[in-house]
This record gives C-alpha cells, sequence and structure tokens, in this order.
C-alpha cells in the first residue's frame, strides 16, 4: 500500500477510535476488521455527456431548467389537452378517490386487505387473521399516488416525510380485481421502498437524497406522469424565446422535435422507459433522470439482454426488444421506430384502434396486403384487426394478471413461439450489451449487471459472481470514487463467501461517501454474520437514523442488541416495531426472549400469545421453543 494509502487508513481508524471513546463504547473486535482498500490513484473527475455531446439542439445542457405542462399548454393547448388523456400523461397521479376502490377487499395468505376513505384520504390496510376470520391485528398506509395509467394496472405510493413506499394492493384491469401488488413481499407490509428507478417511468422527475434507497427532495413529484418535457427536453430557452417575442428561426433548436432526429436518437427516447432488458446500468457518475433528448441513450443506460440463442421465447421482453427481431423492423433498414406507429400525443380510442393501427399497416402493406380475403378476415375479427391477429396479447406477460401487446409482428402468430437454446460456452456471459458502449465502460457496467443478476440465480452464482469480479477488481483499482462498481464488487464477494473482501469494499463506500444507506446495511450485515456485533450495532443504529421507517433495519439492530445482551435496548426498538406494524412477527419474537431475560415472565407469555395469534409460519416450532411459559 503506497504512503497515501497508510495515512489514509490511519485518519480513517483514529476517527472511527475518537468517535467510538466519544460515545464510551470500545470496538473490541477492531483488529479483525478489513483495512480499507483505499486505491493510490486520485479522484477522477467523470465528463458530464450533457456537456461534451455535439448536437444543435441548445437544451440538452444540463443548466437548461424544466418549466412544466402548463407552460407548454399556453402555445401548444390542443397538443396539450389531446396529450393529457394519453396513457404515458397518466403513468402517475394524485390518488383520487372516485376512483380508488374504496370499500373493496380481498383476503390473500390470511391477510384481509381492504381500502377505506377517511375524511376525503385514501387509506389501504392489510389485517392478519385467526383460524377464525376474527382480526387480530392491522397496518394501515395512507396511499397518496397511483402508479400507472390504467390500462394495464395500477399500483399505490405512500409518501412520509418525502420517503416513498408501495402499498400491498394492486388493481389489475385484465380481470379488473384487486389483488396483491406483483412479487410483494410479506413481510415489508407497508415498508417496501420505491427506488428512483422505479419511478423514473412513471414520474415526470424526482430529486434522490443522496446516498439514501428512497427518500426524495420535497415535493417529491416535479410533475405527474411523462410530460412533454421527457421528450422534447426541457423548455426553459423555449419559453424564453417566444416569451421575448423575438422572431423565432426555424428549425428551433432551442427546444428537440423528434420528428428532426435521426431514427438513432428518436428511438432513444422510447427507449428510456420501454427498453427494459434485463439489467440497465448507469454510467459512472449519472442519474436515472439526465437522459436528455436528442442525445443516444447509451450514454446515460447500457441496457443488457439475454442474447436471442439463449432465451426460450421473446414473449416477456420488452416492446423494443421483440420490435427490433419484427420483420417489419428489419425490413426498414432500422427506420421503423416507435412512432411510424403510434401517435405519442395521442391514444386512439378502443372503437377507433383497428382502423387507425390498419392505417399504419398499410403505409408498407398496401401493395402486399394479407393474404387472406377479406370475407375471411372478418369471420375472424369482425372489424378486420390487423394487431389482434398479428399482435396478440395472449401469455405475453409474465406478471399476475397482465397482458402485453406481442410486438414481434408475427405473420403467422402460431408460429415462432419458442426456439431451440443452446447452452452457454465456457466463461460466456450470459448477458449482452444491446447497444453497444466502448470497450472499458463495457466491463464496469457488465461487471454489476451480472454481479446483480448472481443474486437471482442460485445454480449459477459462483459462476456469475466470478465473472462480475474478473471485471470489477481491475475497474475499482483505477476507479475509487466509483461507489457503484464498488458496492458491485462487494455483493460479488459476498455471494461468493469472501466476507473480509466484501467487508474491505464496503468500507470504502462507507469512507468515500459520508451517507450510504445501502453500504450501510449491507456492512452491518457482514459485521453481524462474523460476529463482530459492537460494529453491527453502530452500523445499524446509523441505518436507523437515517430511515427511521424501515421496520427492517430496527428488526436488525434488536436482534444484534439481543446477541449483545442489551435486552431493554432490543425490547425498545422492537416496541416501537410493533407499535408501527402490529402484525411484525419478528419484532414480537425478539420480544418475547427480551422479557423473559428481563425476568418478566408474565409479559413475554402475553407477548407470546399475541405472537400465536398472528399465526406466524413457524407456529409449531415457537411453541415448541417456549413451551415452559405456556404451561404456566
Amino acid at each position: 500500500m503506497s504512503r497515501r494509502g497508510r495515512w489514509l487508513v490511519s485518519v480513517v481508524v483514529l476517527v472511527v477510535l475518537v468517535a467510538a471513546l466519544a460515545r464510551g463504547i470500545l470496538l473490541p473486535q477492531w483488529s479483525t476488521r478489513a483495512r480499507l482498500a483505499v486505491p493510490a490513484s486520485p479522484s477522477t473527475v467523470v465528463e458530464d455527456p450533457r456537456l461534451t455531446w455535439e448536437s444543435p439542439f441548445q437544451n440538452i445542457h444540463p443548466q437548461v431548467s424544466y418549466v412544466g405542462d402548463a407552460a407548454c399548454a399556453e402555445c401548444h393547448h390542443e397538443i396539450s389537452k389531446k396529450y393529457s388523456q394519453h396513457p404515458m400523461a397518466r403513468a402517475m397521479t394524485p390518488i383520487d378517490v372516485e376512483g380508488a376502490g374504496v370499500g373493496s377487499q380481498f383476503d390473500r395468505n390470511g391477510y384481509r386487505y381492504r381500502i377505506e376513505q377517511r375524511q376525503g384520504r385514501v387509506f389501504h390496510y392489510e389485517e392478519r387473521l385467526s383460524q377464525d376470520g376474527q382480526v387480530v391485528a392491522r397496518v394501515e398506509g395512507e396511499v397518496k399516488y397511483a402508479l400507472g395509467s390504467g390500462t394495464r394496472g395500477r399500483a399505490f405510493l405512500i409518501e412520509k416525510d418525502g420517503r416513498v413506499f408501495t402499498s400491498p394492493i394492486s388493481w389489475y384491469r385484465l380481470t379488473s380485481s384487486w389483488d396483491l401488488a406483483p412479487e410483494h413481499p410479506e413481510h415489508l407490509h407497508f415498508s417496501r421502498p420505491i427506488v428512483p428507478g422505479c419511478l423514473v417511468c412513471h414520474a415526470n422527475r424526482v430529486e434522490s437524497v443522496e446516498g439514501t434507497l428512497n427518500k426524495y427532495e420535497t415535493p417529491v413529484f416535479r410533475g405527474f406522469g411523462i410530460s412533454c418535457e421527457r421528450c422534447h427536453g426541457p423548455g426553459e430557452l423555449h419559453v424564453a424565446r417566444h416569451e421575448s417575442g423575438d422572431r423565432v428561426p426555424l428549425p428551433d433548436f432551442t427546444i428537440v422535435n423528434p420528428a428532426r432526429l435521426e431514427p438513432k436518437l428518436a428511438a432513444a427516447i422510447c427507449q428510456q422507459c420501454h427498453l427494459k432488458g434485463e439489467e440497465r446500468v448507469l454510467a459512472e457518475g449519472r442519474g436515472p433522470f439526465d437522459f436528455r433528448p436528442g442525445m443516444p441513450l447509451e450514454l446515460f443506460w447500457t441496457v443488457f439482454v439475454r442474447p436471442p440463442e439463449l432465451r426460450p421465447s421473446y414473449r416477456t421482453v420488452s416492446q423494443v426488444e421483440q420490435m427490433q427481431v419484427s420483420r417489419c423492423f428489419l425490413g426498414s433498414q432500422g427506420q421503423l421506430g416507435c412512432t411510424s406507429c403510434h401517435d405519442p400525443h395521442r391514444q386512439p380510442s378502443v372503437e377507433e384502434r383497428p382502423a387507425f393501427y390498419r392505417t399504419r399497416c398499410m403505409k408498407c402493406h398496401e401493395e402486399s396486403g394479407c393474404s387472406l380475403p377479406i370475407a375471411e378476415r372478418r369471420v375472424r375479427q369482425p372489424d378486420d384487426s390487423c394487431v389482434a391477429c398479428h399482435m396478440s396479447k395472449e401469455g405475453s406477460s409474465n406478471i399476475l394478471h397482465v397482458a402485453v401487446t406481442d410486438h414481434r409482428v408475427l405473420r403467422y402468430p402460431d408460429l415462432g413461439r419458442t426456439a431451440a437454446v443452446r447452452p452457454l460456452a465456457a466463461g460466456e456471459p450470459p448477458l449482452r450489451p444491446f447497444i453497444a458502449v466502448p470497450s472499458d465502460r463495457l466491463q464496469r457496467d457488465l461487471g454489476i449487471a451480472l454481479a446483480r443478476v448472481a443474486t437471482a440465480d442460485p445454480k449459477r452464482l459462483e459462476t456469475l459472481a466470478g465473472m462480475a469480479l474478473e471485471r470489477l477488481v481491475p475497474v475499482t483499482s483505477q476507479k475509487p470514487d466509483d461507489l457503484a462498481a464498488w458496492e458491485a464488487r462487494a455483493e460479488a464477494h459476498r455471494r461468493l463467501g469472501q466476507w473480509k473482501e466484501a467487508i474491505e469494499a464496503l468500507e470504502h463506500v462507507v469512507a468515500k461517501r459520508a451517507v450510504s444507506e445501502a453500504a450501510l446495511t449491507d456492512l452491518a450485515e457482514l459485521y453481524e454474520q462474523r460476529g463482530e456485533l459492537v460494529r453491527a450495532a453502530e452500523l445499524w443504529q446509523r441505518a436507523v437514523m437515517m430511515n427511521p421507517d424501515a421496520p427492517a433495519y430496527q428488526i436488525s439492530l434488536a436482534r444484534v442488541f439481543v446477541r449483545l445482551g442489551r435486552w431493554t435496548d432490543a425490547l425498545r426498538v422492537c416496541q416501537g416495531v410493533i407499535q408501527a406494524e402490529p402484525v411484525n412477527t419478528e419484532a414480537r419474537v425478539l420480544s418475547v426472549t427480551c422479557w423473559l431475560r428481563l425476568g418478566e415472565r408474565w409479559r413475554a407469555k402475553e407477548e407470546l400469545e399475541r405472537l400465536l395469534a398472528l399465526r406466524p409460519s413457524n407456529g409449531n416450532e415457537l411453541r415448541q421453543r417456549f413451551s415452559e411459559i405456556l404451561r404456566e
């Protein structure tokens, strides 16, 4: 390690020791802590592509401000009026009591979920039911926003002091029913965080509080839905020029007109939301809302997809991926785009759609149209809809109660459903970028993507994590400030059971960034697993201070306190969790243990009875574990 590196380590050690002594806490496990691996290379400044990209459009510059849809509507009233009814414009809205499903309810997994209105506000409830159907505990959340246009369904958001969470309740249009939100973990109740990546395709803009998972500057939402400026870029220069009364030369380069862009740049505007891929990785130094219309998407995001020969079907991939394997796209030599078929300002009504989209099809197929006679087509589709035959929704989504139009535009819809899948070659990554990026950046972004997918693929976890490290170790050794790469490296080390190296990488992140909720919690878990409980308690306390609305952090802190024998502290934390989430079984289990250790057996028995009434999945195990006090 260089002299600079050793000096930095010494300073960090001294600061932590002084802080610990000031709190009256010694760190007996300090000698086993990993040393910080701070590279000796100097910090690097990442260029902002919005400052360096050559474009005639002046509003790609990051200092050009957004003005909001109301300013656009002053001159573009008719377009604005039409667009306000478009699903993109309604991708997120403040909660509307009339359409909030007040009075609806359903039962799932021993819980009852219901929706109520109180004084003009909407509340979602999750109630734990006893064996005979009685409510034994409940938790509630005030819903303030609806996420989704309603075309396929809606999720619902809860905001507390700038932190945004999702409700476990969702609405699905296909079945016109209320049900659990997709993949909602039962134990999170109303505390599932909504990170910026979840909002980028639904909310106009948000500004994250640096280092937090789901806390935003208030007001959280700078406009609802996808605004005019998400496709045309920020409008400050455009509005100022028109307000000045100056004669505006054409073309007007103060605002992006997608129709004047080359196909690749026009496609990037749609791809910022409609190119999902397997993993999306932000370029170093970039934020989820940095993309500017008129610029290539790959300057901001690397979107990884599974190679076609490694997937059995295109049915569940994003619309952009499907479209680009269609004969329509291939036959156009890349000229076909989303707006070839879709009007970005107006969604045709249900009655208009067959004729609207048939007109789009006939632009290319007028001379060589459908091979079926019109009479036969009318038997199959009375409205002669091209889309109904060639872009069906059947079986096109892996999300409960949801169907998505198949954009492969199959000539024979019953064919091409599946394909032969070849096995991966040795050392071959299962991902590739949908749009090419420079090789040096590819290694960094692919390493991050592989570290993520390793977590979701237990069978290939070691292989994928190893591939991630092959790329991330060289990258991080050269880039001490690329904290996203350092966090991904820590995750890969962790998945391989390399605890020391994982801790080293996370300590580096915490040292570089004073506030990092993800790094703090990951680091706390690692120290807890290694039995370094004082350090784990310190980190969990910091995490709780950062996000007091995350019961999982408080449960983890209480668990560490229990292991340290700090029964009163653990009980205090658990009681706070129970007060906020009476259905939380983890907090009640720890509370029973604490009451027993404090000699309050009758309180322990009361808490145990309340716990068992919640019908936890490990109820029999708990009865056996605490059988002695149950017999008292």
